[in-house]
């Protein structure tokens, strides 16, 4: 295959992944972080899988927590990464992602809910709260006690989210509860 006709394709994923097309982001963020098709950039390839993991994508959740979980990720570790979510034929959910549903082991939730908490920091960090607690909420819904506490202070002061005392109540008493973390 030519470059041009790398280049081609590559322009016509990334046009199809910008309409918001999880499976087109995911690999968009692939050719990003291995340098296929276009110049390798890091920060781009997360910036791609959060993407993807927002409209749904299990893949591009796993991809991002091996992603995380290397300091210094190398092409080879990625290839060995992507090939792994690939053989777990990942399964996306359109209308409501539940990435914690595809997760094999307690390990890999608790990872999942680390990655959606510590992203949701990133990004409150920003000033983008909205999504930040679009993040929060989701790890507290898959049970992760830190999240649950977190999201119970935004809904008490109103921070990425309308202020709610009674929604404040339920993630604090949800967060003070004795049931199992996931």
């Amino acid at each position: 295959m030519t470059e041009d006709n790398r280049s081609s394709i590559f322009d016509s994923l990334y046009e199809l992944a910008s309409t918001g097309n999880a499976r087109a982001q995911y690999l968009v963020a692939r050719c990003f972080l291995s340098g296929r098709g276009v110049e390798a950039d890091r920060d781009l390839g997360v910036m791609w899988l959060h993407c993807a993991v927002h409209g749904g994508s299990a893949r591009a959740a796993r991809l991002l927590v091996k992603v995380h979980c290397e300091e210094h990720v190398s092409r080879v570790e990625l290839e060995k990464a992507t090939d792994t979510t690939e053989a777990l034929n990942a399964i996306t959910y359109a209308d409501k992602p539940n990435l914690l549903a595809e997760t094999t082991t307690d390990a890999e939730r608790v990872r999942l809910c680390e990655v959606l908490v510590a992203e949701a920091d990133r990004l409150s960090k920003v000033d983008k709260n909205d999504e930040a607690a679009e993040l929060l909420l989701q790890a507290a819904r898959y049970g992760y006690k830190r999240a649950q506490a977190q999201i119970a202070r935004w809904y008490a002061c109103g921070r990425g989210v309308e202020p709610d005392s009674s929604a404040a109540t339920y993630w604090r008493e949800c967060a003070g509860s004795s049931r199992p973390l996931l």
